[in-house]
């Protein structure tokens, strides 16, 4: 997505105090006096000329200006169908939209602590800092709080040096296999999914269990072959299982141990039985994150139907869709 601001004066300044590159893609300005100067690290451009090279279907415009929001809006309209919001809105969390800047242990932070990263790693383990994490591709959805998160989890386990094979139930285009395989190549990754999106065996199960109505539709804009492309697999350790799951589960893996492992199938009945599954072969200290906690009832209610009683805890996440992370005690020193 283009993120677009315009109005490059006071509005903007007291807004965002931090360089925009890297938040910001383009700068815009109704003022012709001020094209072709720059502001906190970005050129001011001619607004028609910027939008008109744009598709509105993939651009964000943040409108920041004092007064004549409404004006600026209606320009905007003129140009073409584009999505603008006020940035007031925005700081107002009026709006389900909201920029997030980077860490102080990310490359390119404002705030970069050096000798925080040198100490720690950073977002990688200490032996890697100096190198980048592996970023969403470009056309993955905008949730650098779900990015982080996996980030920050998968050091975890790469520090502690926890055992076991990765998984995903759920991987529809590979935007969050490709971080888990680039983050640990050297672990065997599997990956469960229809990619065709929700079966209809998928849609009865869940209307029946949870009363919501789902498409068949969804998610249906994928394949192995595209997810592989997403991946850009390292090595040889990233294993498809194509079809519904659990019944593609490969007889050798119950015999295995898993040290993470992402859940994104969003319906009850595959998110249960990942749970079923992986809980009981999750090394110590190990984790599972389900996608979709706060946001869909049938993740939402497999996870509190299966954990209840269980001695595992689970932190919830805010990123957009509301994750959940479940770890596994470690084992006592000395055990």
């Amino acid at each position: 997505m283009n993120i677009v601001a315009w109005g490059a004066g006071v509005a903007l300044d007291q807004i965002i105090h931090y360089p925009l590159d890297g938040v910001i893609d383009r700068l815009v300005d109704s003022d012709p006096a001020k094209w072709g100067k720059t502001k906190n690290g970005l050129v001011i451009e001619d607004p028609k000329k910027v939008l008109g090279s744009l598709n509105p279907e993939d651009t964000l415009i943040l409108i920041c200006v004092m007064t004549q929001a409404v004006e600026v809006r209606d320009s905007i309209l003129k140009i073409g169908p584009f999505h603008s919001v006020p940035m007031a809105r925005l700081l107002n969390r009026d709006f389900p939209f909201f920029l997030q800047w980077k860490m102080d242990i990310q490359p390119g932070a404002h705030r970069y602590k050096a000798d925080v990263v040198e100490a720690t790693g950073g977002l990688l383990p200490k032996c890697r800092a100096g190198s980048n994490p592996p970023e969403f591709p470009f056309y993955a959805p905008f949730d650098r709080t779900r990015q982080l998160m996996l980030w920050l989890q998968l050091r975890c386990i790469v520090e502690d040096a926890v055992p076991g094979r990765f998984a995903e139930v759920g991987v529809y285009m590979g935007e969050t296999a490709r971080i888990m395989h680039h983050y640990a190549p050297d672990r065997p990754l599997h990956l469960f999914d229809t990619f065709e999106g929700f079966s209809a065996r998928g849609a009865e199960a869940e209307q029946k269990l949870t009363g919501s109505i789902v498409s068949k539709d969804d998610f249906n804009n994928t394949s192995i072959d595209l997810a592989r492309r997403v991946i850009e697999p390292l090595s040889d350790n990233v294993l498809f299982h194509r079809g519904y799951f659990p019944d593609t589960i490969p007889p050798e893996l119950k015999g295995e141990s898993f040290a993470f492992v992402h859940l994104d199938a969003d319906l009850y009945e595959p998110t249960y039985e990942g749970l079923a599954f992986f809980l009981p072969r999750l090394s110590p200290g190990g984790r599972i994150v389900v996608h979709d906690y706060n946001s869909r009832l049938g993740a939402r209610n497999a996870v509190d139907t299966f954990m209840k009683g269980r001695p595992e805890v689970m932190v919830p996440i805010p990123d957009t869709c509301g994750s959940v992370v479940i770890a596994a005690p470690r084992k006592p020193q000395g055990d």
